[in-house]
């Protein structure tokens, strides 16, 4: 089945990138970017009050002006498009396309060569939901269905819990497959649900049981030290 697009999640943290336009849809793409570390330049003739409030408070760098075509000397690595003229963001996308950069016109899919999709968040759980540009409603309908039906404050708090001991336990279960098999049993256990409900001594004890029956099955040493995290 062909996708016009691949999906990814990109570490922005420390990385340049640039949006031009500081309207109510440049707000809109500004926030996501500052939320996940990057170092944001917005050009625009002028800005919505919240992206005045940010680069007066440094969180971004803002050039109250229209878009040159020298601003994209400096090496951004991300590029947004997000004013009301289109030949000026047909221009952001090709100069930014030419250097081979990620670039992205807020509602153009013939002008990104990426997309933002529609998320559910919790904790570090996040469900990126997209239709390639198609139809940007139907991704936030199902957005927020996954959101209201599926995902909630406990379904962060167990991915937090997890990721703790997983590095925890890493050193003792040898293979990488052994790792996966592990990992999904631990899924598939009691574990996910006492540690939603909060009662992590339990989920813990369980764990530790899953953790000796596993080694003794392939032959590992159980480690003498290993007891419940404090």
């Amino acid at each position: 089945m062909h996708s016009d697009f691949y999906p990814i999640f990109i570490n922005l943290r420390g990385r340049a990138a640039l949006v031009v336009g500081a309207g109510e849809v440049g707000e809109q793409k500004i926030e996501p970017l500052l939320t996940a570390g990057a170092a944001v330049t917005v050009i625009a003739p002028w800005a919505k009050p919240a992206v005045l409030q940010w680069a007066a408070e440094g969180r971004l760098i803002y050039r109250q002006r229209a878009f040159r075509e020298s601003d994209m000397a400096k090496h951004y690595f991300l590029v947004i498009a997000a004013t009301d003229d289109r030949a000026v963001n047909q221009r952001v996308f090709e100069l930014a396309e030419a250097e081979q950069r990620l670039a992205n016109v807020v509602d153009d899919p013939p002008l990104c060569n990426f997309i933002v999709p529609a998320i559910a968040r919790s904790g570090p759980i996040q469900v990126a939901i997209s239709s390639s540009g198609r139809s940007p409603t139907m991704a936030g309908q199902l957005k927020r269905h996954i959101q209201a039906e599926l995902l909630g404050e406990d379904t962060g708090r167990l991915a937090d819990w997890l990721g703790e001991q997983r590095e925890r336990l890493k050193p003792h279960l040898g293979s990488f497959a052994n790792k996966r098999v592990f990992w999904r049993e631990v899924q598939d256990s009691e574990i996910p649900g006492l540690v939603r409900a909060g009662k992590l001594a339990q989920a813990e004890a369980a764990l530790l049981r899953l953790l000796e029956t596993n080694l003794t099955e392939n032959g590992l040493p159980i480690p003498a030290d290993l007891t419940l995290s404090p």
